[in-house]
């Protein structure tokens, strides 16, 4: 995780060829995962505009809005529970 703690060794060319930096969830990877996991193939729904404040807000891994999406095939409550985890998770950090 933290690339500046690894020996330099192991850095060197031939050892670590690929550094992947992976970022927190942004408003267009959310809609990637919608459209995968939803089906929603128009990359918008009333809810996107709570949930686009919401990710501008809080710092979700892919990971965690993918969980949150799979949780049910129902777009509505899917979004919903996402919308949701994200409020906790921002009302967790602001304290």
């Amino acid at each position: 995780n933290h690339k500046e703690l690894i020996d330099p060794a192991l850095l060197r060319p031939g050892r670590m060829d690929l550094h992947i930096h992976m970022s927190y969830c942004s408003f267009n990877g959310f809609k990637t995962l919608a459209s995968n996991y939803l089906g929603i193939q128009n990359h918008h729904h009333p809810l996107f505009d709570d949930i686009q404040g919401l990710l501008d807000k809080v710092n979700a891994t892919p990971a965690e809005v993918a969980g949150e999406l799979m949780k049910s095939d129902n777009v509505d409550i899917s979004l919903k529970g996402l919308i949701n985890f994200l409020q906790c998770k921002h009302n967790n950090t602001s304290k």
